[in-house]
């Protein structure tokens, strides 16, 4: 018996050590804060994010943009690869403002409260 809770004592303590240690590194993340429909591009406003605790450097986006006017009907959706992201760095636990443009000839001037909806993936080291 006395083993038994000697061994379940060692258990305890090492899933104690365990479940502290975090992986370290950056963790990056994109919050748009504003999108614009002008004639020939759209203009996607917003920030990263790091929630890590180390800094890291963006360097390609993809990203879906989808927009709509607020009788939810499709103004505009277009897709966007950034590869060598201007202004992509972001320290740790720290954020940087950002704006990207996606051309296209099809997209027109709407003056009107847009509402969107973003999906992509980043790659930062």
């Amino acid at each position: 018996m006395k083993f038994f809770k000697s061994a379940l004592m060692a258990l305890a303590v090492i899933f104690a050590l365990c479940g502290n240690v975090a992986e370290a590194g950056a963790d990056i993340y994109w919050e748009t804060t504003d999108v614009i429909l002008e004639r020939g591009r759209c203009i996607i406003k917003g920030y990263f994010y790091n929630n890590g605790d180390e800094s890291g450097t963006v360097n390609k986006m993809e990203m879906t943009v989808d927009v709509k006017d607020s009788d939810n009907n499709r103004l505009w959706k277009c897709a966007g690869t950034f590869k060598k992201v201007k202004g992509g760095y972001v320290p740790a636990g720290g954020q940087t403002e950002n704006i990207f443009s996606i051309t296209d000839p099809d997209t027109t001037i709407y003056d009107g409260k847009v509402l969107w909806k973003i999906s992509g993936q980043l790659w930062w080291k």
